[in-house]
């Protein structure tokens, strides 16, 4: 099986936190060696010029990765593409129609897309269309979307049962500093806390999901409720979690603060999805504290044995988890073990990119 990746240099974050850098250890490792370039006639002249500024301005980046260039083919003509490659990946459509050229259309083989921030980076059906027209065969997503998202699964009908869930992963980076035993005994909240309609943005790319949601004001809604009880979770929780107007904080060590602390908390969103720090937090030797949901345990996690569960929306509960945990420090420390060695094992990005490739190789079997 000959696998292709589509516009590999606009892959997301690819040259700054590396939140999906699973995508380089596909290269490394040997599996992919076809890299697709999509030259649209009617920029010809401009997009050659813009791939090469983007390369010589992160070639430091580029030569520590340690990819085998020698063995990868740059691909620029449908034609060519067709020729030598049974499967095209794209990780790009929160770009939009620059990642859906009609030629791509007469390709024979599996597109796979990843939807990536499928609720605000267009508007969902906008994406869906795209998506369609262009033939694209399956669809990745930080989920099986299309098992726990209701917007999703109105709005991306014919993808149900069509969706490669893969998850984040951890990059090398996060790892653990401090021993157990000398970090803070208490949990830390950490995340974004973003609004369902953000006022630093477009408002129509939102309008579609927010609407489907008419209730729900807050994207990160429990994020947004230990902010709003702050006080009453200040025993057993220190909340890193910035308040409105402000929506992120980036002054903090995310290792460093993972490292601080026995416990952690963030959320799955109204979206259903681990984050990233499901897996970094792991990784650097602190508890996962989750809610008890489908989509955290699609990944393996399980309660009491790698990680901490509390009822869903249910911020009672998640403190008298957190009390608890305080309390009989000998079995927090033999959940943290358990977890640490799970997620290490499992989610590394060079892992997460073995698992998806063996994925996309049961799909074209």
């Amino acid at each position: 099986m000959k696998v292709a990746i589509h516009n590999f240099q606009e892959f997301p974050n690819i040259f700054s936190i590396g939140i999906h850098n699973y995508v380089i250890h596909l290269l490394k490792n040997g599996d992919i060696k076809h890299l697709y370039f999509d030259v649209n006639k009617r920029y010809l002249s401009l997009y050659p010029l813009r791939l090469f500024r983007t390369i010589l301005q992160n070639m430091d980046k580029i030569n520590s990765w340690n990819i085998p260039w020698e063995n990868i083919e740059f691909i620029f003509s449908p034609s060519e593409l067709n020729k030598k490659c049974d499967v095209l990946l794209n990780f790009n459509s929160h770009l939009g129609g620059t990642q859906f050229n009609p030629t791509l259309k007469k390709f024979n083989g599996i597109k796979i897309y990843h939807v990536n921030d499928y609720f605000w980076n267009q508007p969902g059906s906008t994406l869906n269309n795209l998506l369609e027209n262009i033939g694209v065969d399956y669809l990745m997503g930080y989920a099986s979307h299309d098992k726990h998202c209701a917007y999703f699964q109105s709005t991306f009908k014919n993808y149900i049962g069509k969706v490669i869930p893969v998850p984040f992963g951890f990059s090398e980076r996060f790892i653990s500093r401090v021993p157990f035993q000398k970090r803070k005994n208490k949990a830390v909240a950490l995340g974004s806390v973003n609004p369902l309609r953000p006022l630093e943005y477009n408002v129509k790319n939102f309008r579609e999901s927010a609407d489907f949601f008419p209730d729900e004001s807050w994207f990160h809604k429990f994020r947004r409720e230990m902010v709003l009880q702050k006080t009453k979770i200040e025993p057993f929780v220190d909340s890193m979690l910035p308040e409105f107007p402000q929506i992120k904080d980036f002054q903090y060590d995310l290792v460093g603060k993972f490292n601080e602390y026995r416990m952690f908390i963030s959320d799955e969103s109204i979206f259903n999805f681990p984050p990233a720090k499901y897996f970094e937090g792991p990784a650097s030797g602190s508890v996962l504290i989750c809610a008890d949901h489908d989509c955290n345990r699609e990944f393996g996690f399980k309660d009491s044995e790698n990680c901490i569960m509390y009822e869903v929306g249910n911020i009672d509960d998640l403190l008298d988890r957190v009390s608890y945990y305080m309390k009989n420090e000998t079995i927090l420390s033999e959940i943290q073990e358990k977890g640490t060695n799970f997620v290490r094992s499992t989610y590394s990005h060079k892992q997460v990119a073995l698992n998806l490739f063996k994925t996309i190789e049961g799909l074209k079997k």
